[in-house]
């Protein structure tokens, strides 16, 4: 289509003046400078308004008790670990594990004391088709006023798409943009699974984190998960929170053979950096080292070996001391008899 041909579609065919409602816009620098103002957190430093998050993460990693825990924070104006919360409606769209959904909120109005109080938290019958604009318009309108829209998962919820295609995946965030975020303001959060072979990302396409204004990354924690800031466009990222589950039984309920039915809550604990090869003390990297040199050794070979370079003293203590610091940071372990390092590839 050229110029002349859009220009007359733009034309009002009464007076013959371009319906400015179809042109494209520009705004002066003051008044795009009048809109200038603070982020509108719902849960400050982790999710503010207008924004479009994804949080990704293996399987099993906790990933919908997360996602849970925070809309179910905002719907009840409820604090989040510590951190304040601005209530807003929450709108839950429910891809996969919908026949635990119900388990899983009373277990955690349980534990927050709130199993007889409302709260404006919205779950759907169906999963989503947000690739098609129709669907995603449908979407929108059975919102009112939404501050969290949780999107669990993506794949599930795209539709007759595909979720490595940057095509596909651009156009549903275009869809869930315009008609769900912009619309109302809402923070729009993608609940994603990690790549096939690169644990560090979200699988499929790059549209995805290339678009996102915040990503969190969620990884195994000793019994339970970490959360991980990634990417903050417009500010700092979060300090790494971590949580394990807790079992809490839901009175009043059986399941069909008359046993107690339970689910789950995220608790947080201490989060400890675990100690990397780069931030071993002097000694213990010379004697980590060395190990790696050797292959797998007997203790006393390793020790030996240590007291030869002069990284250690005689005693036996001081090997003790070097030896049990490498076990304790997972860095080295004893198999089968021998000393060795952890290959730091390996799954736990």
């Amino acid at each position: 289509m050229d110029k002349v041909t859009r220009i007359d579609d733009q034309m009002n065919s009464e007076d013959g003046e371009i319906d400015l409602s179809k042109a494209f816009r520009f705004i002066s620098l003051a008044d795009n400078q009048s809109k200038l103002r603070g982020a509108d957190w719902l849960i400050k430093p982790f999710l503010e308004r207008n924004i479009t998050s994804v949080m990704f993460g293996e399987s099993g990693l906790y990933k919908s008790f997360i996602a849970l825990d925070l809309g179910l924070c905002v719907a009840y104006g409820q604090e989040y670990h510590g951190h304040r919360v601005h209530q807003g409606a929450v709108y839950y769209l429910c891809g996969e594990g919908k026949g635990g959904i119900a388990r899983r909120i009373e277990a955690w109005r349980l534990e927050h004391g709130l199993q007889h109080k409302d709260a404006p938290f919205y779950v759907s019958e169906i999963p989503a088709q947000l690739l098609d604009e129709g669907s995603a318009q449908d979407v929108a309108f059975a919102m009112e006023k939404p501050a969290l829209v949780i999107i669990d998962t993506l794949s599930t919820n795209i539709g007759e798409g595909d979720e490595n295609s940057n095509a596909d995946v651009g156009r549903m965030l275009v869809h869930v943009g315009r008609y769900i975020r912009d619309a109302h303001s809402a923070c729009a959060l993608f609940v994603h699974h990690v790549g096939h072979g690169d644990k560090g990302r979200e699988r499929g396409a790059y549209a995805l984190r290339g678009n996102a204004d915040t990503r969190i990354q969620v990884k195994p924690y000793k019994g339970g998960c970490s959360l991980h800031s990634l990417k903050v466009k417009d500010g700092a990222p979060f300090q790494t929170i971590a949580f394990e589950p807790q079992t809490v039984v839901i009175p009043g309920i059986v399941d069909s053979e008359g046993d107690l039915v339970t689910s789950l809550t995220m608790g947080q604990v201490e989060y400890t950096e675990p100690t990397t090869v780069k931030t071993l003390p002097p000694q213990q990297l010379k004697a980590f080292t060395v190990l790696q040199t050797m292959g797998p050794s007997l203790a006393i070979d390793w020790k030996n070996e240590l007291i030869k370079q002069q990284i250690i003293k005689q005693d036996r203590r001081y090997f003790s001391k070097v030896k049990n610091a490498l076990f304790q940071a997972k860095l080295a372990r004893e198999k089968d008899g021998l000393c060795q390092i952890v290959d730091l590839t390996e799954d736990e």
